[in-house]
């Protein structure tokens, strides 16, 4: 899925070059779970350098894996089976006070945008 390489490249990317961005906490990173996920050992430290840097809050639960809203899911779109993209967005916002939003992944981008009701950037919206 070209959507889970975009959100690879610059999620990795914007983590190497935290000083490039200018990210005004209260915000929520959302990681994406399939990159932090599959590659942990390499992933997990340069979102939790985000996280220990800026406050932020993410997806990361208290296992330190990701949590997934299930945007970028195709199997999960239709049908009987269908996942709830917006119950996801409110379950992983729970608990989280931030004012705006902050991802690397377009699918899951649209599903905050949707459903959260908190200013929605692109990370590259954030460039200095």
């Amino acid at each position: 899925c070209l959507e889970q390489y975009d959100a690879e490249f610059l999620g990795v990317l914007a983590m190497q070059h935290l000083d490039l961005f200018e990210l005004k906490p209260p915000f929520y990173y959302f990681a994406p779970h399939r990159l932090v996920n599959r590659d942990h050992a390499r992933i997990y430290p340069l979102y939790d350098a985000l996280r220990r840097r800026f406050g932020c809050d993410t997806n990361l639960d208290l296992n330190r894996l990701a949590r997934s809203t299930s945007a970028g899911s195709v199997q999960g779109m239709t049908g009987r089976d269908a996942r709830d993209i917006g119950a996801a967005v409110a379950r992983l916002l729970t608990h989280s006070r931030a004012e705006r939003i902050v991802t690397c992944s377009p699918a899951d981008y649209l599903a905050f945008r949707t459903y959260s009701g908190r200013e929605t950037l692109f990370i590259t919206e954030c460039l200095r």
